[in-house]
């Protein structure tokens, strides 16, 4: 089999840098207080989680789907682990040490040597006695990503084994992650407490399997744009102003919802915990296939440098923003500067952002980089063989 090359796919790297770029910032202001709010409807950050295990969803299958219609032999699952272990793991160990130490030299809520394993081993999710955003909160969602790489190809092999090849097969496939992850999150939330004495967040959902549908809508993603329409699909300025604005639809129909409903994971409203970040997802899925299939991919803001940047440096940026917040706390004591609470998170959010871009660029090149091979960074491109090809204008 012969792949073809496509000769848009640095812009689509730039295009998928800048989208984690914006998730991270998303994250990192959310952290601060700071909020997108339109006449007074909320848009919480928490959803740049969701959009980087969309993003995930969406890469990683470009890696299976091949096997999934057919059209390829199943990729090395030891190669594939390996590229993730190397990726995610050694960062994250480092991290997990800057932030014991500091929390040891602080004085701050010192772990014991269990919850440090349980983090080591990225299990602390499972087990309920320890607070689910210790050491660093940002922790949780590497636990979801980690098991989830784990799941991914024992899903394909039990996909594979089940249906025969063909485009159905690689659609039921993220159908079967969407399915699993909107059941796991009703059932853990209905039936699982996971209130313990020692835990003071109050965390209703925690299991993997409870986030597999946020990563199942990149991979239907992937389903659509490779195998359904195919890489070549584009579309027309109104295919992209009808796209956007229904992307941006549906995260306002899920920020109106979040209003009347709260936080997702303190929320009374059963459905709105099942589907509401399901509809976020498929809302960045909607603003990502559209940008993807259209000129916006090549427009100034998806090739901005700083942007682009971001992203590049985003796991890092991801990883340490926390600890930068506590710094600059411990010594300014913003409480104490008589500002307005609005003012004040703001003020810190843009104090904090350099200082933290700083701290990951390091953290990147010296840490990160060494452990990223050059094939890493290019999202696998299927061949087109055998991949039905459409033009929508």
């Amino acid at each position: 089999m012969t792949t073809v090359e496509n000769p848009s796919s640095k812009r689509r790297i730039e295009y998928l840098d800048v989208s984690r770029g914006l998730a991270c910032l998303l994250v990192f202001f959310y952290h601060t207080a700071v909020n997108i709010t339109v006449f007074g409807v909320p848009f919480y950050g928490y959803h740049g989680v969701h959009l980087f295990f969309v993003l995930s969803g969406y890469l990683l299958a470009g890696k299976f789907v091949p096997a999934l219609v057919g059209i390829a032999p199943l990729p090395s699952v030891k190669g594939y682990l390996r590229s993730r272990f190397l990726r995610i793991y050694p960062p994250y160990l480092v991290c997990l040490a800057v932030f014991v130490l500091l929390r040891v030299a602080s004085g701050t809520n010192v772990p014991d040597w269990e919850n440090v394993v349980l983090r080591a081993v990225l299990l602390f999710n499972y087990v309920d006695r320890y607070d689910y955003f210790a050491i660093n909160g940002g922790f949780w969602s590497l636990a979801v990503e980690m098991q989830f790489y784990l799941l991914l190809p024992l899903a394909v092999w039990l996909v594979m084994r089940l249906l025969p090849a063909g485009t159905p097969r690689a659609i039921w496939f993220a159908v079967f992650f969407i399915g699993l992850g909107v059941v796991s999150r009703i059932f853990e939330v209905a039936y699982i407490d996971h209130d313990h004495p020692s835990a003071v967040a109050h965390i209703r959902f925690k299991w993997a399997t409870s986030h597999l549908d946020l990563f199942g809508v990149g991979i239907l993603l992937r389903v659509f744009e490779d195998v359904i329409c195919g890489r070549r699909f584009s579309i027309g300025g109104f295919g992209a102003v009808f796209g956007m604005t229904g992307g941006f639809a549906m995260l306002s129909l899920v920020a109106l919802w979040t209003k009347q409903a709260g936080h997702w994971q303190d929320s009374k409203d059963l459905a709105f915990v099942a589907l509401g970040p399901l509809l976020a997802c498929l809302g960045f899925a909607v603003l990502l296939g559209t940008t993807g299939a259209s000129s916006l991919r090549d427009s100034r803001f998806f090739r901005s440098a700083l942007l682009v940047g971001i992203g590049q440096i985003s796991y890092s940026l991801y990883l340490y923003h926390p600890g930068v917040f506590f710094v600059f706390n411990r010594l300014s004591r913003p409480d104490q500067w008589g500002l307005s609470w609005g003012s004040m998170t703001m003020l810190i959010g843009l104090c904090c952002l350099p200082v933290t871009l700083l701290v990951a660029w390091i953290a990147y090149r010296l840490v990160e980089r060494p452990f990223i091979r050059v094939p890493q960074l290019q999202p696998n491109l299927p061949s087109k063989a055998g991949l039905p090809q459409c033009k929508a204008e």
